[in-house]
């Protein structure tokens, strides 16, 4: 079961702040190898926002919702 990433952190009222910081950066380096992934296919995602990032089952981050994606191409740019 998936959940959004604004829910996520939201629903923690309380983090000591070390553990918040590296959750928050293993959750950007999740997205951030989640892009290079889809860009090395050319792959423009479009519509990055917290509703659209997910944490599956164990625990990474997960990009969701291609519906406006677009491939990459010399003549769209």
């Amino acid at each position: 079961t998936s959940r959004c990433i604004k829910c996520f952190v939201s629903s923690r009222s309380i983090f000591k702040i070390t553990f918040y910081l590296f959750v928050i950066g293993f959750f950007v380096a999740c997205l951030v190898m989640g892009l290079e992934y889809i860009h090395e296919r050319n792959i423009l995602h479009r519509d990055i926002k917290p509703e659209n990032l997910v944490i599956d089952e164990y625990g990474y981050l997960c990009i969701t919702d291609f519906g406006i994606a677009r491939t990459w191409r010399e003549d769209n740019h």
